[in-house]
């Protein structure tokens, strides 16, 4: 009988360590998305600077980017996945449940994703006023 206990809290813990690896590898997925998201964001600030009209939003821009870069939290056992990159984010590893952390990279890419947006739509307006 303890070894029917014993095999069944195992496998339990198994499942769950599964579950919670699944969960973290699929947070670190949408941080490597992030940081092309990034790196794309990034190239086209570089080809708006040309323009002085646009300084002013470029600036605020990208306050906005180093402000989500000081929010950046490294995903737990993937932080060596985008030391790669350029960016000069804080490398910090903050105690959250899979499911936190899932969530966590889950609204920083939103929050990304929403600069692409806004800056996509200065590139369009930029290119039909010239």
């Amino acid at each position: 009988m303890k070894t029917i206990l014993f095999l069944s809290g195992m496998m339990l813990a198994l499942s769950c360590s599964q579950k919670e690896n699944a969960l973290l590898k699929k947070a670190a997925a949408i941080q490597q998305e992030s940081f092309s998201v990034l790196d794309s964001i990034q190239a086209t600030i570089q080809s708006l600077k040309k323009n002085p009209a646009l300084t002013d939003s470029i600036a605020k821009i990208e306050r906005e980017i180093a402000k989500w870069e000081n929010e950046v939290v490294d995903v737990p056992g993937y932080e060596s996945t985008h030391h790669q990159h350029k960016h000069s984010h804080s490398h910090k590893v903050v105690e959250l449940t899979p499911e936190q952390m899932l969530s966590v990279q889950q609204e920083l890419r939103q929050q990304l994703t929403g600069i692409q947006t806004r800056l996509k739509k200065l590139e369009t307006d930029y290119d039909k006023s010239i």
